[in-house]
């Protein structure tokens, strides 16, 4: 774009200077007509582009930090099912089947977070199909009968993460009715406020997404810059002379950079796939991975720290000292 204004400033600016011989020609009392309510396009167009950049950039912050807080809850829910995991009695470290139950809680917390960021995320799309079930399946991620259950989902028009999240919540509760997960009434409340909190910031998602930017206002920016962009060759023309094609390509540069980067922010997620389009393949879009990476490394983490907790007396041999000792 950049160069393309440059070569058009070239043109108009020799053009202009060709004819300014003429001394019978008015064009350049014309131009100066032109330069002036340029530069009222420029006051407006200053305006108008620094107001995008800083909105555009307040949605981008606040998208970012919507998946930060998914990770936080979902580590907060994986840290107090760990810290509450049932312990065997005669070894004091957790029980087989309390770590079986972690393992299960993990893995479908994982499932509901990439199935979330799947519906985010255009591109990763495809494993909502039966198709990307399947491949899931084979990748050992999902069992047979998850898979099963996400077909019937799908076929319902139930979101897939939403099922996935809704196995996650049982697998929670019917932990903690078997024993595996030893909390009482007060963890469990701060357990589901976690999870209510995080199907809360799910919503956001995709709301802040949806509704990033009016049209309308896009449409009017990139108009006025437009507009800017070309009479500038004109406009600068009367003050600068030929310098005026440098200033083309400096006008250009900032106000149509500004514009493209406004729009980069207002697609975190690289949705719209412009941005890839150019030389550079340049974009401030988020690398989506990193975040299911991050989120499926802490899953496991909080389950393997409290296995290697530090050997204690299990809670029976405790309470019969203490007995003991009143005695």
């Amino acid at each position: 774009m950049m160069i393309a204004s440059v070569i058009f400033g070239a043109v108009v600016s020799l053009a202009i200077e060709s004819w300014s011989y003429d001394a019978e020609h008015v064009l350049l009392d014309q131009i100066e007509l032109i330069a002036g309510w340029w530069a009222t396009i420029l006051s407006l167009a200053s305006f108008a582009t620094i107001f995008f950049l800083s909105q555009s950039f307040s949605h981008w912050r606040d998208f970012y930090f919507c998946p930060r807080r998914i990770q936080g809850r979902f580590d907060d829910v994986n840290l107090l099912c760990a810290a509450n995991a049932k312990e065997d009695e005669r070894s004091g470290r957790v029980a087989a089947e309390a770590a079986q139950s972690l393992d299960d809680i993990a893995r479908r917390g994982r499932l509901m977070h990439q199935l979330f960021l799947c519906t985010i995320v255009k591109r990763y799309g495809c494993l909502l199909t039966p198709t990307g079930f399947a491949y899931l399946r084979s990748k050992r991620v999902i069992k047979q009968d998850e898979y099963e259950g996400l077909i019937q989902s799908h076929e319902n028009g139930i979101a897939a993460w939403i099922t996935a999240m809704c196995w996650w919540v049982t697998t929670i509760s019917r932990s903690v009715k078997r024993g595996d997960i030893d909390a009482d009434q007060a963890t469990m409340t701060i357990i589901y406020e976690k999870i209510t909190d995080m199907r809360l910031h799910f919503g956001k998602m995709g709301v802040l997404y949806a509704g990033r930017m009016p049209l309308a206002y896009i449409h009017f920016v990139n108009l006025l810059v437009d507009v800017l962009v070309f009479v500038s060759p004109v406009a600068l023309y009367s003050q600068y002379w030929l310098w005026s094609i440098l200033g083309v390509g400096i006008v250009t540069l900032f106000y149509r950079g500004i514009v493209k980067l406004s729009m980069m922010l207002l697609d975190p997620v690289d949705n719209d796939e412009v941005h890839q389009s150019s030389l550079s393949g340049q974009t401030v879009g988020f690398d989506v991975g990193v975040f299911i990476r991050e989120a499926n490394t802490a899953s496991i983490g909080w389950k393997g720290a409290a296995m290697v907790a530090p050997k204690h007396a299990p809670a029976k041999l405790i309470k019969k000292k203490i007995q003991t000792g009143h005695h």
